[in-house]
């Protein structure tokens, strides 16, 4: 071989190895950057599932919240209803209650009108007599 090959090879080498080492350090870059992806891709999939995991969850209470609704309506109704046939019920009481006052009331108004007019033996007006000292 000549010097200027050797000169040559020598050179190529150097160009190589040097070429070499900036593939590496590109490649560790690379290596790095894939690394920080992978970190934020199982953080934000750990994120993720945190977040359906709390959604279920809320799904869950919704759901609760949704039945209780349910019952607390169906309550809420029953109790109107039983209220309309109290009140349907005091309705009738009071009425039938004042028919009754009204039946015992004309009664009552029956026997003074009676006591007032004199109609009764014991309302009879008293006569004096004259006292047998005064002649």
């Amino acid at each position: 071989l000549t010097k200027d090959t050797i000169h040559n090879k020598m050179s190529e080498i150097k160009r190589l190895s040097k070429e070499n080492m900036t593939l590496k350090a590109m490649l560790n870059e690379k290596d790095s950057q894939l690394q920080r992806i992978q970190i934020n891709q199982s953080t934000e999939e750990r994120k993720g599932k945190e977040i359906l995991d709390k959604y279920q969850r809320l799904n869950d209470k919704n759901i609760e919240y949704e039945k209780k609704n349910i019952e607390q309506q169906h309550l809420i109704e029953q109790l109107q209803y039983d209220l309309k046939q109290s009140q349907i019920q005091i309705r009738e009481l009071q009425r039938l209650n004042q028919r009754q006052n009204g039946n015992f009331n004309s009664h009552l108004s029956n026997s003074k009108y009676k006591r007032r007019n004199g109609n009764n033996n014991n309302n009879k007006p008293k006569t004096k007599t004259p006292s047998p000292k005064a002649n």
